[in-house]
């Protein structure tokens, strides 16, 4: 089972979503370096900077299902130079998330309205399993775990692509 985590930093949700995903205990000093380190400008954006960097750091596969075919060619493009980031161009859908949650927690990408914030921004959540109509989430912007609806995560998943124009992402960790 995941430990939930409070991210520190306004813009840290990837880097503790994925270093929860990791499953071994770290620091506030670990997430804030892995959030720099992918948000500096030698990434072209930090949700390519933020797995090259944890990729690098930590030895592991990722994988990234993408919805969108044109931002999949452009994270193939990005992540070609490390063999441990793998992209995958899926339209994310609750079929996607059901099977993928069947191996493993996921990090997916959100409108963070959707597990009740008061605005409309990117946001990364942890999904840890899912039931027949709701999935549990662990969101780093609380530390806390809880259950959302699946209609919920579809929400926040389109209105990421829909509202905020942001194509929706998903995250894997190879074991």
């Amino acid at each position: 089972m995941i430990d939930p985590y409070k991210q520190t930093l306004s813009h840290s949700c990837l880097a503790a979503c994925m270093l929860m995903l990791r499953g071994k205990k770290f620091t506030k000093i670990e997430e804030q370096d892995l959030a720099v380190r992918g948000s500096k400008r030698i990434h072209q954006f930090y949700v390519a900077g933020i797995p090259l960097e944890f990729a690098k750091k930590f030895d592991r596969d990722v994988i990234v299902y993408v919805d969108n075919k044109y931002f999949a060619k452009v994270l193939k493009e990005i992540f070609s130079q490390n063999r441990l980031l793998h992209v995958v161009q899926e339209r994310i859908t609750q079929s996607l998330i059901r099977n993928l949650l069947k191996r493993g927690s996921l990090i997916c990408h959100i409108d963070d309205h959707a597990p009740d914030d008061y605005s409309h921004a990117s946001h990364f959540i942890v999904l840890e399993r899912e039931t027949e109509k709701f999935v549990q989430i662990i969101d780093p912007w609380t530390g806390k775990r809880r259950k959302i609806r699946l209609t919920k995560l579809d929400e926040g998943i389109n209105d990421l692509k829909n509202r905020i124009k942001m194509c929706p992402l998903l995250f894997s960790l190879e074991m």
